[in-house]
């Protein structure tokens, strides 16, 4: 699985390590984990996670992290994200 995070300010992904043998299941808890994580710390999370995989796999992941949830994000903005992963 490819995994970046969508920065806003700059509107690129910023890649993140990649998770040989991550399943999409496995990205949601992951993003679940790392939320929960972040707000034990006291740090939380604003942002969004990204994951997809290579073809020939069509699977593309978007996960709305901290206050991002509860505003959404423009269909723009996901398209863009989209459009700059399948890029990579």
């Amino acid at each position: 699985m490819n995994l970046a995070q969508y920065d806003m300010n700059t509107h690129t992904l910023e890649r993140l390590p990649a998770a040989p043998g991550m399943t999409p299941d496995g990205l949601r808890e992951f993003s679940l984990y790392c939320q929960v994580s972040s707000m034990a710390e006291g740090n939380p999370l604003n942002g969004i996670l990204v994951g997809w995989e290579d073809a020939p796999s069509d699977y593309f992941g978007i996960f709305l992290m901290g206050d991002l949830a509860d505003q959404g994000v423009p269909k723009t903005v996901l398209d863009r994200i989209e459009q700059l992963a399948r890029g990579q």
